[in-house]
Parts: structure tokens; C-alpha cells; sequence
């Protein structure tokens, strides 16, 4: 890349700071981890906007991908071509998983999450998944809690060291367990919750979303999911040092 592009690229991140809002995330990366090192300054960074379709082109071991610089929210992104050991943040608008745009800043600036999803896309490292992270989540929930709501989940209250969060689980007709944590409602507070998810092997997904947009969680996991998909390339472009 030249550095005329990249200069241009640096320049257009920092401008969009002027227009970004911090978005306080607590415990917004609330997954179990097989350590107790947790890693919370890529999410409570402040987030930088871009209007630019210009693609950002890294990998993740062997996993390449090209996302255009309007979906991500990383404030500093070193050059292309480079790995990403700690991973980079996704925003997004739900419904349509809508980019940044001049036309749609204003959501992007408003207090809580709104329609936002913020997505930390990273290395698995030591996070549990799936039904390592089922066990480590149910454990703590209060079992004499349960009760159902009208979109089909099971909702238990968390104890010692997830109190203030909920459990919310639901199974399909194929017995499969859909799981999410989620804050829960504190007038004057903007409850949101968390999904977290494999992708590839050895890559995690990490969504937050306002607890508005409960009853979409499975459709915003598998949108999610596709997104990423579409963001892969076979490997580096020709040319790319």
C-alpha cells in the first residue's frame, strides 16, 4: 500500500473520532475463560468511524479477510496484510447489519447501544465455547429461578459472580441449545446482552446488543456468522507485502 493511502487512511480514522461516542461495555467481553486474564481494552476503546468502502485486508493464523473500513470500529489498524493477534471490533446497525455511513452517524452517537451490535472478532486463545461455555455459565445460575417467556427461551438469574446478569437459553426441534447472557433491566441503565460464538476453527465471535433485541438473537448470531463468511479471502492478494 502506498503511503498516500495509508495517510489518507489515518487521517480519515482520526477525523471520525470527532464524531465517535464511547460506548461503556461492562463486562462486555463476559465469557468464560479457562484463565482469569480478561481482556477488555478493545472494546472499551473509543470506538473510530470511517465512510470509506476501502477494504482493510489482515489474517488470523492461516484465515485471511478483507472488510471494508466502514464496518470496523478499531480506532488504530496497522498495515495491510498484517495479523491480528488481539483481534479488531465490528459496528453495526441492526436491522441489515448496516455500516457506518454520513446518513446513519447519528445512530452510531447515541447513548447505550441503540441499534448498534458491536462484534469483537479475535483468536479463540483461551476462551470457552459451546458447551465448555454452557457448563461454566449454568453453574452459576440459580436453577428455582427459571421461567419462560413468550419467545421460547428459559431465563435464570445468575449468581456470585455474574449477579446483575441472566441466563437466557433456548433449544430448536433439533434439541440444539442457543445460550446468551444478558444484563438485567436496572431503570436508567441500558441492559444489553452477549453471545459468544465459533467461527472457523480457533476464531471467536463476540456480539453485544441492546436486551431490546432479545428475541433476535439467533437471527443475529447467524447473520452474523454469514457476514464473516463473506469477509474471507482464500489468502493474501497478489502483490500485498
Amino acid at each position: 500500500m502506498s503511503k498516500v493511502k495509508r495517510a489518507t487512511r489515518l487521517v480519515a480514522g482520526s477525523l471520525a473520532v470527532a464524531v465517535a461516542t464511547c460506548v461503556v461495555l461492562p463486562d462486555s467481553w463476559a465469557g468464560e475463560q479457562k484463565s482469569e486474564t480478561r481482556h477488555f481494552s478493545i472494546l472499551n476503546v473509543v470506538p473510530s468511524y470511517r465512510t470509506t468502502d476501502e477494504p482493510f485486508v489482515f489474517h488470523m493464523g492461516d484465515n485471511w479477510f478483507a472488510v471494508p473500513l466502514r464496518y470496523i470500529s478499531s480506532r488504530r489498524l496497522p498495515p495491510d496484510g498484517a495479523e491480528m493477534p488481539d483481534g479488531i471490533v465490528i459496528t453495526v446497525l441492526w436491522p441489515g447489519l448496516e455500516p457506518f455511513s454520513a446518513q446513519n452517524a447519528s445512530e452510531f452517537r447515541l447513548p447505550g447501544f441503540g441499534r448498534r451490535l458491536r462484534i469483537r472478532f479475535a483468536p479463540q486463545g483461551p476462551q470457552l465455547l459451546g458447551d465448555d461455555l454452557w457448563q461454566a455459565r449454568f453453574k452459576h445460575a440459580d436453577k428455582t429461578s427459571a421461567r419462560q417467556t413468550n419467545d421460547g427461551y428459559l431465563i435464570y438469574d445468575m449468581a456470585t459472580r455474574y449477579i446483575g446478569k441472566q441466563l437466557f437459553v433456548k433449544y430448536n426441534t433439533k434439541n440444539d441449545r442457543f445460550f446468551m447472557l444478558c444484563a438485567k433491566i436496572v431503570k436508567g441503565h441500558f441492559p444489553y446482552c452477549n453471545i459468544d460464538n465459533s467461527f472457523n476453527e480457533g476464531l471467536l465471535i463476540h456480539i453485544s446488543f441492546s436486551r431490546d433485541f432479545a428475541s433476535d438473537a439467533v437471527a443475529i448470531r447467524d447473520q452474523v456468522l454469514d457476514l464473516f463468511e463473506s469477509f474471507r479471502i482464500p489468502g493474501p492478494p497478489a502483490g500485498l507485502k
